[in-house]
């Protein structure tokens, strides 16, 4: 058995191995690359692959994300084809992506949730393998990530009365335009720098993936889809200020991104990661899909 850095000429039998492996979170090849190489963090000494005669039966990805205050790791990605789960590679690749982070000052170690460029907030708690791999290595669960769903059919999203209704308060909301990103970034700096990367993304989109509220052109409130698992239907992030909350902006930016979402063909929407349960049951009929396990491990030092 081989272990070696994973590469781009890697990506269509990494991607066999992952759909393979992955039952509950099958990729595309473009989200696939979304995932690894346009990660902003993407480290080619924490991408591994593991190959036996030639052929990549296994790989894993990991990631740093440091701040001023804590450098923290992630296993990202990691998969073995099903067929060679018994030789220890997954143990294997786990180990050398450790061993990556700890060499990086990581203090502690976390899986799949990678923010701002993830696919799963955690483990599907239907995983049951997995939950008891990471559990036999040492990880620890701590708390728990939901995913909702919304059935875009179901419902007609046009939010055109309460829009008129908030151009009484003077809030007026539009789709984003390219020359708005340098304002939205101010606004994002005060309340949520760390969106500004999924942020950053949607104006790459066509159209620009994110609504904006604007209260005598200062922007008080977002909404987005597709910052994150572009072409998934991934509602998110979205915020408003505090000043102007419980005035109905936020609905109004979510019904906005809903009905793009519809327009663009997705049945269904995904709503990550989810804080406020209760505001999305009201205004969008949204259930939870999902629910995930989040583990993590602190490193010696």
């Amino acid at each position: 058995m081989i272990f070696r850095c994973l590469v781009r000429d890697d990506e269509a039998a990494a991607l066999v191995v992952w759909n393979r492996a992955a039952l509950y979170d099958p990729m595309s090849l473009d989200l696939f690359r979304q995932k690894v190489w346009e990660d902003p963090d993407f480290n080619d000494n924490l991408a591994v692959a593991a190959e036996i005669d030639g052929q990549l039966v296994g790989f894993a990805v990991g990631v740093l994300r440091a701040s001023d205050e804590e450098a923290r790791g992630y296993i990202k990605l990691l998969a073995v084809d099903p067929a060679h789960q018994a030789h220890s590679i997954g143990e294997q690749l786990l180990q050398q992506i450790e061993d990556g982070l700890i060499q990086l000052g990581a203090r502690e170690i976390r899986v799949a949730e990678s923010a701002p460029n993830y696919l799963i907030p955690g483990i599907d708690r239907r995983d049951t393998d997995s939950l008891d791999f990471f559990e036999h290595h040492g990880y620890e669960r701590f708390a728990e990530a939901r995913n909702l769903r919304v059935v875009l059919g179901d419902q007609d999203w046009d939010s055109e009365e309460d829009r008129h209704r908030l151009d009484l308060h003077k809030i007026h909301i539009r789709r984003a335009r390219p020359s708005d990103q340098a304002s939205l970034f101010a606004f994002l700096d005060i309340h949520w720098s760390s969106w500004k990367f999924e942020t950053s993304r949607t104006f790459s989109n066509k159209p620009i993936s994110l609504h904006i509220a604007l209260f005598d052109r200062d922007v008080i409130g977002f909404a987005a889809y597709h910052g994150n698992n572009v072409g998934t239907g991934w509602f998110g992030p979205m915020g408003t200020d505090p000043a102007y909350q419980r005035l109905g902006v936020g609905s109004v930016l979510l019904r906005r991104c809903l009905q793009d979402l519809k327009r663009q063909g997705f049945e269904t929407a995904t709503i990550p990661w989810a804080a406020h349960i209760d505001f999305y049951r009201r205004h969008a009929d949204a259930r939870v899909d999902r629910v995930f396990y989040r583990y993590r491990k602190m490193c010696s030092t």
